[in-house]
């Protein structure tokens, strides 16, 4: 088994109120939760400069455990910077052989600039 190196806080929507006319609930509040982490990697950023403009992708991938669930507009804090779940986590565990290894990876980002 691999050791849970740290456990970053994981920010989950709350719904809060009716649908608009275009069917989105609006945002009521922020449950936090914790997410165990095995470890994290920085990401890269594939955002090209454009005129005028220089854009700052910060990113970061996570390694967890089975079962750990972040969905699409979760955010997570890391180093004390807000990032954004880009998508729900990807389950690494369903595999025909089965590793005790095998976790889930969750994608973030950050847009400065």
């Amino acid at each position: 088994m691999l050791p849970i190196t740290e456990k970053l806080t994981g920010r989950r929507p709350v719904a809060g109120g009716d649908r608009n006319p275009h069917g989105y609930v609006p945002v009521g509040g922020w449950e936090d939760y914790s997410i165990p982490i095995h470890g994290r990697a920085p990401g890269a950023s594939q955002e090209s400069v454009s005129a005028g403009r220089d854009p700052s992708l910060v990113a970061w991938t996570l390694y967890c455990p089975a079962g750990v669930q972040v969905r699409a507009f979760d955010r997570v804090v890391v180093d004390g910077v807000e990032f954004d779940a880009v998508g729900d986590s990807l389950d690494w565990s369903h595999g025909p052989w089965g590793h005790p290894t095998a976790g889930v990876v969750v994608e973030l980002k950050h847009q400065e600039g």
